[in-house]
């Protein structure tokens, strides 16, 4: 999703703007380009069985790449999915605490494991285990964005309004897209670039640990960096330093994301 913006009006001025129509917004994550990234990672490093499987149930002549954005584009025509894209962890807490941060079981982690648990029984309708993998392709990829495990009194970002190369708008729209527009517009070579910048050490090391584990990871990230990192003032102004950092952060999260993902689809299907 590209940040809305107006060139014309002041930074403030546009930031209140966008921030204004943010409650009613979808939950859109990491935008087509960083969802394209972590879905042909993925595929790249899952065995040839889960290739295989993911191509009957998506069908022969649908990408992977091309499936992963499904759930995105569902939220409008089923708004209640909304929820299943994100949990928000208060900024004191030591842990992951599902009861309390989940516990109506309409999150993220528990909606991940959920649409796995469907995939890899594989005993309901083929149109159902289609869903739920659509699901889990896109769900793995939003939670590793920092900010879909970031703060309820803001919206995970979406209610700080910052400027970036001139533009204003919110937190969350930095770590959704715009870092990642950063890398370039190509999806296969950005994938195949990061792969390129991987050791098998960090992939085995990456696919350590369960979506608890991520997740739990993905909102000390957003606490120490993304929230942690932010300059003084309103808007904020994010400059070189931030940026070096984020970005930093943002490669290594698609690359995790996509190996953890090769490894819960190698999961359904051993």
């Amino acid at each position: 999703m590209k940040p809305l913006w107006r060139p014309r009006r002041a930074p403030w001025a546009a930031a209140c703007c966008f921030l204004g129509s943010l409650s009613a917004a979808p939950a859109w994550s990491w935008g087509p380009l960083g969802h394209r990234i972590i879905a042909r990672i993925a595929e790249q490093q899952a065995g040839n069985k889960a290739r295989a499987r993911l191509s009957f149930y998506l069908g022969k002549e649908v990408a992977i790449e091309d499936a992963v954005q499904w759930a995105d584009g569902l939220q409008l025509e089923r708004p209640e999915t909304a929820r299943w894209h994100f949990i928000h962890i208060p900024p004191n807490a030591m842990e992951l605490d599902l009861e309390r941060q989940c516990p109506d079981g309409e999150c993220i982690t528990v909606k991940a494991r959920e649409f796995e648990g469907i995939a890899r029984l594989g005993i309901r309708e083929r149109s159902e285990i289609e869903e739920a993998l659509k699901f889990l392709l896109h769900l793995v990829g939003d939670l590793h964005q920092p900010l879909h495990a970031g703060y309820a009194e803001d919206q995970g970002g979406k209610n700080i309004p910052v400027v970036l190369d001139g533009r204003a708008m919110s937190l969350y729209d930095v770590w959704d897209a715009a870092l990642v527009e950063r890398l370039g517009s190509d999806d296969a070579a950005i994938a195949e670039r990061l792969a390129q910048n991987t050791t098998s050490e960090q992939r085995q090391r990456w696919r350590q640990g369960n979506l608890r584990d991520w997740t739990w990871e993905s909102h000390l990230l957003a606490a120490r960096l993304a929230y942690g990192a932010l300059p003084s003032g309103s808007p904020k102004t994010l400059g070189d330093d931030y940026l070096i950092q984020a970005t930093e952060v943002v490669e290594t999260q698609l690359m995790k994301a996509g190996e953890r993902l090769a490894k819960i689809l190698d999961q359904v299907w051993p």
